[in-house]
């Protein structure tokens, strides 16, 4: 467990094959491995584990909220929604059960009998930061937005280490129409998950839509540098850089943009205007003969 726990997931798998070799009858043996096979991304292994976990103890709830887990993330959204039925009418008290399910249910589109679920958990436990966080979310896509909204400013006051409920809260802002609490939202929610690229992606195109252009080039010279072969990004800070007037900048990240991909018929345009705004016309009329 401990070198699950330092992301060693091989060697714990390694750990409880022995185990096991010792202990063939022990269910929460299987359970455990299969945890270990789940976090290392084998997740038809782990279901193995979790089926051999529920032949020896039908009433373990904890292996068939696992082997829940490893259906979703395995595109088995029916299959983990009865799992976590099963898990439920073993453990009804199980408030995590209970919002994964929640979860789940979200992921189908039942939205009402997810905020169901949620409900309970957050009777159970007013004080549930992650509840609250995933009540807001589904209130959010139904458009109910003073629900979402309370709820997003309890999760965030329940914990405000999490980047998740200023991401939530920033997205609800921007349905609002107010960009600048928004963009607040997302600066917080990055200074807690600097490394999030989701969430620095959703930032740049704010500011770039926000005409905050620097702001933007900030955004996509961190993406660009975490993955150098992003052409998107490349291609909207050539964007953000013709916003400023840096036509050259622009022209040369539309360039490297199209060796990415050459076929973007968009970027051979934009490449050949940016050309020509700083001057050089024969370039741009033989960028065009490109598109």
């Amino acid at each position: 467990r401990a070198l699950l726990e330092l992301g060693r997931h091989g060697a714990a798998v390694s750990d409880y094959d022995r185990l096991l070799s010792g202990r063939p009858g022990d269910a929460e043996l299987y359970n455990a491995r299969g945890l270990a096979l789940a976090a290392a991304g084998e997740h038809a292994r782990a279901i193995a584990d979790f089926d051999q976990a529920l032949q020896l103890d039908p009433s373990h709830a904890g292996a068939f909220n696992n082997r829940a887990l490893s259906h979703l993330r395995t595109g088995q959204l029916d299959l983990a929604l009865a799992d976590y039925d099963r898990a439920l009418g073993i453990a009804p008290e199980e408030a995590g059960i209970r919002r994964n399910r929640a979860l789940a249910l979200a992921a189908r589109g039942d939205y009402e009998a997810a905020i169901a679920d949620l409900d309970q958990v957050i009777a159970a436990n007013p004080d549930g930061a992650q509840a609250y966080l995933s009540r807001g979310a589904i209130s959010a896509r139904l458009n109910r937005r003073d629900a979402a909204m309370r709820d997003l400013d309890r999760a965030i006051a329940l914990a405000p280490e999490d980047a998740r409920g200023f991401a939530e809260r920033g997205r609800l802002h921007l349905a609002q129409g107010d960009v600048a609490a928004a963009l607040s939202d997302f600066d917080a929610a990055l200074a807690r998950a600097p490394g999030d690229v989701a969430l620095r992606t959703e930032r740049a195109a704010l500011r770039l839509a926000d005409r905050d252009a620097a702001g933007a080039i900030d955004d996509y010279s961190a993406l660009v540098d975490a993955a150098p072969t992003d052409a998107g990004a490349l291609k909207r800070r050539a964007l953000a850089h013709a916003m400023l007037g840096a036509y050259g900048a622009a022209a040369r990240d539309a360039g490297r943009a199209l060796d990415l991909d050459p076929i973007d018929r968009e970027t051979v345009i934009q490449r050949a205007l940016y050309l020509a705004a700083q001057g050089d016309h024969e370039a741009a009329i033989a960028a065009l003969d490109r598109a």
